[in-house]
């Protein structure tokens, strides 16, 4: 009886063993997924700041602009 149970316990450990390359080759999977996210996400960080700093000039000439144009209405009243 004791024996029987020892068998079964083997298996069971047998069949965890088997199972752990598996494990590991899906943390290997989603580290290599996470630093491609990483490394797409600093990109489009980087991507981002360089055009809000053209958005802010480019507000700033249009207001200008603006400011020019209706100053020079005021002017030819």
């Amino acid at each position: 009886m004791r024996l029987d149970n020892l068998e079964k316990k083997m298996d069971e450990v047998v069949s965890a063993v088997n199972i752990l390359p598996r494990i590991e080759e899906r943390m290997i999977n989603q580290k290599h997924d996470l630093t491609d996210h990483e490394q797409r996400l600093r990109k489009l960080e980087e991507t981002v700041s360089t055009n809000s700093v053209y958005r802010t000039w480019g507000e700033r000439a249009v207001f200008v602009i603006i400011a020019l144009a209706l100053g020079g209405m005021n002017l030819w009243k």
